[in-house]
């Protein structure tokens, strides 16, 4: 990398000044969330000074803010390439390089920050972040307990070693983790959702039951909380899983869900990518295909081969972002997936759907939605999380974790019902969680009844 620090060119008093207000100004637009206002004004900076490395940081860091990475990688690196001797320019493009998935570079940059302020913990965090992506998970779990140790205070810190300890089945270490840490800060979603689960995963159901009891009683109107007292106790149970649960899980969970995912070798995306393939053939970019659920946009790779045109939906305007920014979909509206298909008849040739009707109990609004929504010779693809060896005959269940399950016998007949062919039900391994496979059926259908 070429460094530039002994070519910048001079500038005025009065450039540098008019410069360092607009920075000032991109900082206040910055703390009131308006990331598009502080561009502008770290644009006007650079027009004044092109080579200051603080409005190319700063650029930087609106543009990972917009989910712009490729952009904000570009500014990250000419900051660095003026002034390396600065840990937040080599921190933040490290952050910027792993939402490209450029991981041996997002690591090197962590690194060399760590050398310039090696008490960084935010810094050492992301690096444990990093190596459970890499399943490098021994590592990371040793850094966070270092973290730890260092500050007892990072809830941050406690959450990730918790969620580590949670996934390699050190679960009582897990619950002591969360428990200390709600004794300091009582109220921290994070640690309170992990204890739950905790609880769940060590069979100790009624203390599940009573932790989100309690929980829901000091928070009535949580939907996230009330979906989860549904599933320990059975009461109340949704059909499906409410619009305003699934904006509060994953729109916060937006930032960190490919890398999360990663790590449980999540591979329903791949599976849903290649059913389509096997039904449809070489891809000769003719389909218009719906991508229901879309996420970041983890399916658009595998789909956009065979699309003339990409739509991808989802309630969560945070994951939609991310989707935008790989420049795959055509179009993406933040709507709820029923309710879209029903305003879009005989509009589409594929729809895809993976690991979303998990968070359905009741399917028939979808099957039918869907049948409207396609041609008369559309290709339905989908997964769902299977609910096997039970006693009871019960269609689907509302499991622990918030996810649904369905049988399989529910899914042939729903899909019958609203005038599918079904071509294969395939029992799958979706991903892994708490080192135990999770099971699913990938479902293929087609709108040719006869």
């Amino acid at each position: 990398m070429t460094a530039f620090a002994h070519d910048v060119a001079p500038t005025s008093a009065k450039a540098a000044a008019d410069a360092s207000a607009c920075l000032q100004q991109a900082l206040v637009e910055l703390r009131e969330g308006r990331a598009h206002a502080a561009r502008l004004c770290c644009d006007q900076a650079l027009a004044l000074e092109p080579d200051n490395p603080q409005a190319h940081h700063l650029c930087g860091i609106c543009l990972t803010m917009l989910a712009r990475y490729g952009e904000a990688v570009a500014h990250l690196e000419r900051a660095v390439a003026i002034d390396p001797n600065v840990a937040d320019f080599h921190s933040d493009l490290g952050a910027a390089y792993a939402q490209l998935e450029r991981y041996d570079a997002a690591e090197t940059h962590f690194r060399h920050a760590l050398e310039l302020e090696p008490d960084r913990i935010d810094v050492a965090y992301n690096v444990g972040v990093l190596l459970g992506v890499l399943g490098r998970h021994a590592d990371a779990e040793l850094l966070f307990e270092e973290l730890l140790t260092l500050d007892p205070s990072s809830v941050q810190v406690r959450e990730a070693l918790a969620r580590r300890y949670l996934a390699s089945a050190r679960v009582r270490d897990a619950v002591q983790l969360c428990q200390e840490g709600l004794a300091l800060t009582p109220d921290h979603r994070g640690l309170r959702h992990l204890l739950g689960q905790s609880y769940r995963a060590l069979g100790r159901v009624p203390e599940a039951r009573e932790h989100y009891r309690v929980w829901l009683a000091e928070n009535p109107s949580d939907e996230h909380v009330r979906h989860h007292y549904a599933a320990y106790t059975g009461d109340a149970v949704p059909d499906v899983a409410s619009p305003a649960y699934v904006r509060d899980t994953f729109d916060g969970f937006a930032e960190v869900f490919e890398s999360t995912l990663a790590e449980l070798e999540y591979r329903a995306p791949n599976l849903v990518g290649s059913a389509l393939a096997a039904m449809c053939g070489v891809p000769q970019a003719t389909l218009r295909i719906v991508d229901a659920g879309c996420g970041t946009g983890l399916c658009a790779p595998f789909l956009r081969p065979y699309a003339r045109a990409l739509v991808g939906i989802d309630l969560s305007g945070p994951m939609l972002e991310r989707a935008r920014d790989k420049q795959l979909y055509d179009e993406v509206y933040e709507v709820e997936l029923v309710e879209f298909l029903q305003a879009h008849p005989a509009a589409f040739d594929a729809i895809v759907s993976a690991d979303t009707l998990c968070y359905f109990g009741v399917l028939d609004q979808f099957a039918q939605a869907a049948r409207t929504s396609l041609s008369d010779v559309g290709v339905l693809v989908f997964t769902v999380e299977a609910l096997i060896d039970e006693a009871d005959d019960v269609p689907w269940r509302l499991q622990p974790h918030g996810r649904f399950c369905h049988r399989r016998n529910y899914v042939e007949r729903t899909l019958s019902a609203s005038r599918f062919r079904i071509t294969c039900i395939e029992q799958v391994v979706l991903r892994t969680e708490a080192q135990k496979p999770v099971v699913g059926w990938l479902v293929t259908a087609t709108s040719a009844w006869h």
